[in-house]
């Protein structure tokens, strides 16, 4: 705002200008003048005055001469003759002293104080009224955010969310009554695996949902149902009191709310209850026979149904789309630092993201007692409708023995994996997990 604030005072100076600048040559000249006719008009007067003085003075002597007055009558009335050409020239002086005064600076300066008030008055008032201040200073936040948005959306390409993320959540703190952006800062959050910021922004929804006179309660519903997918990522896979408490304010809203039972079926799959899970993705394609992830649910229940050992009715056996077959062993060198009930991620993130934090496009958990063990991934072991491996070109397989049963990683877990595999139709790797990590 420092360049609208100076282009303002510059604009008023300007204006100011045009009434100080000839007021001053008007005081200048008018100084001038005054001077030159209060000293022409005294000196004029004297000169009349003295003429008058020297005419009477003769007619005096005249008189004096014919006898007309007395020696003592005119050396009284030359007396009062004297008095009054010295009278004469004190008030020529005073006459010079009150034409100065009265032509002079202070008559001017209450004027033109006067104008340069209403200069301002009158600019500042018209522009409250027909200016577009407001537009400015939109304008001049526009730019610096743009700037802001260009650098953090280089680092977004580099693979490196989270200056974009920041600066999002950073104007969001500004303006918290912002329910699109809070939505996109939860969902961007959520994709990228900062679950404390995702938890934060459907939270903030959440709110400001409440706040609407008509609640729209299936939208609610399906808020508190991806905020309980959120608390459930970031407890490692866990059903937490926070996680069931939003599975609870869900299905309170919207008994058939998909993102949550799609979250309870998964959750039952990956304890191996596979009847609970096949009831909880039924019940979703039961009320939402469109739904957008159809096609994974009814591939999870065929799989959950041939593990469960059921005949497979009512749904495809086949595998839509790219699948890949991962044979996991354990290398013996890592036989005696295992439990046999440690945990065992088997999963695939997209290649292009590197190192950055991205959620799987496919995971399977598993213990260490069911290794060796040959697994396929593909879209219906999605961890999210908006993460499948049918989006990705190139792909890293990761097989993963957790000693603290976190999906992330941390000192002591043992690892291995095959990096940029081509996402094309069915392939097949194997995996040795023969890495510590430090």
């Amino acid at each position: 705002m420092f360049e609208f604030w100076l282009s303002a005072i510059l604009l008023f100076l300007l204006a100011f200008s045009f009434i100080l600048i000839p007021c001053i040559r008007y005081l200048k000249k008018k100084d001038s003048n005054t001077e030159i006719s209060a000293d022409d008009l005294v000196e004029e007067r004297i000169q009349q005055n003295v003429q008058i003085y020297k005419e009477r003075l003769s007619e005096l002597d005249n008189d004096k001469s014919s006898g007309a007055i007395t020696q003592t009558e005119y050396a009284q009335l030359k007396e009062e003759l004297d008095r009054s050409l010295v009278d004469d020239a004190d008030g020529n002086q005073q006459a010079q002293r009150d034409a100065t005064l009265e032509a002079g600076p202070a008559s001017v300066w209450p004027i033109a104080i006067i104008c340069l008030s209403l200069v301002l008055l009158i600019g500042a008032g018209t522009y409250l009224k027909y200016g577009a201040y407001d537009d400015v200073v939109l304008y001049l936040d526009n730019a610096e955010q743009n700037a802001e948005l260009a650098k953090a959306t280089e680092q977004a390409k580099n693979g490196d969310m989270s200056a974009l993320l920041e600066q999002l959540h950073g104007k969001l703190i500004e303006n918290p009554e912002n329910i699109n952006g809070w939505s996109l800062l939860a969902r961007t959050a959520l994709n990228t695996e900062r679950y404390a910021l995702a938890i934060e922004g459907f939270e903030q929804v959440i709110r400001l949902i409440k706040k609407e006179q008509n609640i729209d309660s299936e939208y609610l519903a399906a808020t508190y149902g991806i905020l309980a997918q959120s608390h459930y990522y970031s407890s490692n896979g866990k059903i937490s009191q926070s996680v069931q408490s939003s599975i609870d304010q869900a299905l309170a809203l919207n008994p058939n709310e998909p993102s949550t039972l799609s979250l309870l079926a998964i959750d039952a799959f990956g304890s191996a209850n596979y009847e609970k899970a096949i009831a909880y993705w039924k019940k979703v394609l039961e009320a939402y026979p469109t739904h957008p992830a159809s096609t994974s649910i009814k591939q999870g229940i065929n799989e959950a149904q041939k593990r469960a050992g059921f005949e497979v009715t009512d749904f495809s056996t086949s595998i839509q789309g790219p699948s890949i077959r991962v044979n996991v062993s354990l290398d013996n060198t890592f036989l005696k630092s295992v439990a046999p009930d440690d945990t065992v991620f088997i999963f695939i993130k997209d290649a292009s993201m590197g190192d950055a934090p991205s959620p799987p496009l496919a995971a399977s958990r598993h213990t260490v007692s069911e290794l060796p063990i040959s697994i396929t991934l593909s879209d219906m072991n999605a961890m999210s409708p908006m993460a499948k491996l049918s989006d990705a070109k190139n792909v890293n397989v990761i097989a993963r023995v957790s000693k603290s049963g976190q999906v992330s990683s941390t000192s002591g877990d043992i690892q291995g994996s095959i990096n940029q595999i081509e996402v094309n139709g069915e392939q097949e790797v194997s995996i040795a997990i023969d890495t510590e990590i430090k």
